[in-house]
């Protein structure tokens, strides 16, 4: 009957063993992952920390691009009526196109989605291309106000050329 208990014995403390080495791998893998969720966290606090400094660099450059239509606007003022409503359009929809993108960057930001590299990079190069757009509007109103002084200054030419030969 001794021999039967030891062996139950021995039986149980092999159970118990392989228990402990079951409950050891599973706290391993629950450690695991809390080490991979914890470092997931992080990412994703970086990431918000890395779209509000984006956010924020978008709005100082619209406020940037503001200020610059702000004075541009004032320049045009000196455009004849079709010429600075014309120019005033072409400033409102690029206006309203950086408005509408930074919109959507704010909502995406706010509702918490995780903004993808790839759109961030088509809202960086839609970006450049209306800083590309205003720049050529303002080297076209520059261009067309250089050709009125031209116009105007030909016209003087051409009128004192005019009363020289009659004298």
């Amino acid at each position: 009957m001794g021999g039967f208990q030891i062996k139950v014995e021995q039986s149980l403390n092999h159970k118990v063993r392989n228990l402990e080495q079951e409950i050891n791998e599973i706290m391993c893998i629950r450690e695991s992952d809390n080490r991979f969720y914890e470092a997931e966290l992080m990412a994703f606090a970086l990431n918000c920390d890395e779209w509000k400094r984006e956010r924020k660099k978008l709005k100082e450059e619209v406020q940037k691009l503001r200020e610059e239509s702000v004075a541009k606007d004032e320049r045009t003022n000196v455009l004849e009526s079709g010429r600075r409503d014309e120019a005033v359009e072409k400033w409102k929809q690029l206006y309203f196109a950086v408005k509408v993108e930074l919109e959507h960057l704010i909502i995406r930001t706010k509702q918490g989605s995780e903004a993808n590299e790839n759109e961030i990079f088509d809202l960086k190069k839609e970006f450049e291309l209306l800083q590309s757009m205003l720049i050529s509007v303002e080297e076209e109103q520059l261009h067309k106000k250089k050709m009125e002084a031209l116009k105007h200054s030909l016209r003087n030419v051409s009128h004192k050329k005019k009363q020289c030969l009659l004298l």
